[in-house]
């Protein structure tokens, strides 16, 4: 097996900063650093442990490591402080991304899921920092001896920041304070999160839209019920669901971060500075208040897709109850049909003799014949009109009372509704 190759940046107080592909094995025989960024896209678990232990170098945090990946947690945040004085914090966030136009990511390490064809990014990232042996020139303050980050899976967002990092000449300040740096690996995942949000509101506002037409022309009928899209209101819907998972694990995963850097904060036997720890704190509040904002807008996202989902299944009813009433009317004529025929039918078979019958005297076989009507065909008319129009206003009469009972007791039942309403009670309770 061939040695894994990462990205490394490094920044010394003594030269310029570095940065490009090393193997492992430079990246542990190189000391001449005070910070260092180690970007790792290995996703092997063998060869990605070779790049652990050389860059932070713990092997109870590897196996805490390996069962949360198993596990697959939304979000995870820890810190363990080690014998050397350094210590060590690990955070992790599950984003779920569209597959549409991210194929790029899944060959980073994303995985995908056929069952709704959805992208999930793992970043992991570890922060190992030690304290310095004495304090620097200036009275009251202690600078950091080295940290150490490693990107695992990490976002092209967390890439690019680092980068900034490594050009600015204030790069110094991470010594002062080590969450300087995870406030910039939260301010890369909101920029991934939010950017995922936004595409999902986007395609929210487009289906919203079509809904909104379709119902708009009233196209309830056969040859255009079949146009509409039920699925994708769904898949939307269920975006969103996601979405506010992985904002709030985000917001839970800086709370937590927010208590550890307070704590440590309060109990300052190290001299760190406490100014730049504070103006941290505050950094981590507002990325808190990006990740709140965020969340808003794709409840709002969830609420309309739930509307036109309503909508969607409001037409659905409509063309359904139109069909019925297609059916019913058929069903209705020939109900007419038979109760028109029926009287006639019963006298009928009550009589059970013909009404027309031949009454040639010839017995030649080419005289023609004689056919004569019966007076009982009379008496047929006579007693089926009479029976007929008594059934059909029968029938009439008890349908109309039955409409008036049930439009009364509707009307009655809203009655009592608004009477609850008003005075605040239930008239079910006791």
């Amino acid at each position: 097996m061939s040695e894994p190759e990462v990205f490394v940046f490094r920044w010394s107080r003594a030269s310029e900063p570095t940065s490009g592909i090393e193997s492992v094995a430079n990246v542990g025989a190189e000391t001449q650093w005070d910070l260092r960024v180690v970007v790792s896209t290995d996703s092997d678990d063998e060869r990605f442990y070779a790049v652990f232990n050389s860059v932070i170098g713990n092997e109870e945090i590897w196996n805490v490591f390996q069962a949360e990946k198993q596990s697959s947690p939304t979000h995870t945040f820890g810190w363990k402080r080690l014998e050397d004085r350094s210590e060590v914090t690990w955070l992790h966030l599950l984003i779920p991304l569209p597959s549409k136009g991210l194929k790029q990511l899944r060959d980073k390490g994303g995985e995908r899921d056929d069952e709704d064809h959805r992208v999930w990014l793992k970043p992991w990232v570890f922060l190992r920092w030690s304290l310095g042996n004495g304090h620097d020139t200036e009275p009251g303050r202690c600078r950091l001896r080295r940290i150490s980050m490693l990107c695992f899976q990490s976002t092209i967002e967390l890439v690019d920041r680092v980068n900034m990092l490594h050009q600015s000449p204030t790069w110094e300040y991470v010594l002062d304070d080590p969450f300087q740096l995870i406030q910039i690996i939260f301010e890369s995942w909101f920029c991934r999160v939010d950017d995922v949000s936004w595409g999902v509101t986007r395609a929210a506002r487009r289906t919203e839209q079509e809904v909104f037409n379709f119902v708009r022309c009233g196209r309830t009928v056969p040859r255009h019920i079949g146009q509409i899209d039920f699925r994708r209101p769904h898949i939307i819907a269920k975006d969103t669901i996601y979405m506010l998972e992985v904002l709030d694990a985000a917001i839970l995963c800086l709370e937590s971060v927010s208590n550890r850097h307070h704590a440590l904060r309060e109990n300052n036997s190290s001299g760190f500075n406490t100014d730049k720890w504070e103006n941290t704190e505050q950094s981590l509040e507002y990325k808190k208040q990006l990740f709140h904002s965020t969340k808003l807008r794709i409840l709002s996202t969830n609420q309309r897709m739930q509307t036109a989902i309503n909508l969607l299944f409001s037409v659905q009813t409509v063309y359904d109850s139109n069909t019925m009433k297609q059916d019913s009317h058929a069903m209705k004529v020939l109900s007419y049909m038979a109760q028109l025929f029926l009287p006639f039918s019963v006298v009928c078979s009550v009589y059970g003799t013909p009404f027309i019958v031949d009454v040639t005297k010839s017995d030649t076989p080419f005289t023609p014949s004689s056919l004569a009507i019966k007076p009982q065909f009379w008496q047929l008319w006579a007693v089926s009109v009479p029976i007929t129009i008594v059934l059909m206003t029968f029938i009439y009469a008890y349908t109309h009372w039955y409409d008036v009972k049930k439009i009364y007791r509707r009307g009655r039942e809203f009655d009592l509704e608004g009477v609850e309403n008003k005075l605040g009670l239930s008239l079910g309770d006791p």
